[in-house]
C-alpha cells in the first residue's frame, strides 16, 4: 500500500504499479478513499497487503496488458 500524508496532512495516493500519483484533497482516509475511487482508481487487497492502482493500470490488471 503506498499512500502518503503531504503538507496540511493530506492524503496523496500512489498507484503500486506505475507511480502516478493521486492527491485527495483530504486529511481523513474514509473520505480520501472516496475520492479515490470518483476518480476510477481501485484499491485492491493482494495477499495481505492493499494495493492502489490508477484508471490505466487498474484496467491493464484486469485485461492483463
Amino acid at each position: 500500500m503506498t499512500l502518503h500524508r503531504e503538507h496540511r496532512r493530506v492524503i496523496t495516493f500512489e498507484c503500486d504499479s506505475c507511480g502516478l500519483t493521486l492527491e485527495s484533497g483530504e486529511g481523513d482516509f474514509i473520505d480520501a478513499l472516496r475520492v479515490l475511487k470518483s476518480r476510477g482508481w481501485e484499491a485492491r487487497k493482494l495477499d495481505e497487503e492493499w494495493n492502489h492502482f490508477c484508471v490505466d493500470c487498474a484496467h491493464r490488471q484486469v485485461w492483463g496488458r
